[in-house]
């Protein structure tokens, strides 16, 4: 701005010889005080609210929710004022992932390796362990690793028809059968009963 300032100036000395170049300096003064950095600096904070949109709202417009899909099964798209946002479904709710039957986490649904040499695995990913077939481990330099659990989807065992939970004081599993009713398949609409998913009886 400044350099636009001294040829803005360099530029009246052509025409107003000696008389204006002091004055306009002294305008020149006034656009670097308008410099539109400060403005720059607010959109700039702007810019920081939209990255924040993967936990609410995207600037992404939308007539209906089916225009803001994200291909996350974790997620529900809504369009308000034509704005997308999204609210996450809860932690462990069921969801089918890039790797099969996986449990929504902050919104995500997670990858559990089969095995952490595939190449796609990251170390930190849930992985099936050998060891512990109750739980899930930890991928580490394409190794599944089980340590104390932090989380519930730790206490991953596969099984509809049990809770999956975490002592955090312990970092112990425990597998509790889930309530009678709970739904364990809902293509064919069967139910947890006594811990065992079966069709219920018809009314």
């Amino acid at each position: 701005m400044r350099n636009l300032t001294i040829l803005t100036c360099l530029g009246l000395v052509l025409f107003v010889a000696s008389s204006g170049c002091g004055s306009d300096g002294a305008n020149g003064g006034g656009g670097t005080g308008g410099a539109s950095g400060t403005g720059g600096s607010t959109g700039g904070t702007g810019g920081g609210a939209g990255g924040g949109g993967t936990g609410g709202s995207v600037e992404q417009m939308c007539t209906l929710p089916r225009d803001c899909d994200d291909d996350e099964p974790c997620t529900i798209e809504r369009c308000n004022d034509r704005i997308c946002s999204y609210d996450f479904l809860a932690d462990e709710t069921v969801c089918a992932g890039s790797t099969g039957l996986s449990a929504c986490l902050a919104g995500e649904c997670p990858p559990i390796w089969a095995s952490c040499e595939n190449e796609a695995a990251s170390d930190g990913d849930f992985c099936e362990s050998s060891q512990d077939t109750t739980r899930l481990g930890r991928c580490s330099s394409g190794a599944c690793e089980i340590s104390p659990c932090e989380l519930a989807l730790d206490c991953w065992d596969g099984n509809l028809c049990t809770k999956d939970i975490c002592d955090g004081s312990s970092g112990e599993c425990s597998h509790p059968i889930a309530d009678d009713g709970t739904m364990c398949e809902l293509l064919t609409n069967k139910q947890c009963i006594e811990g065992v998913c079966v069709q219920p009886p018809p009314e």
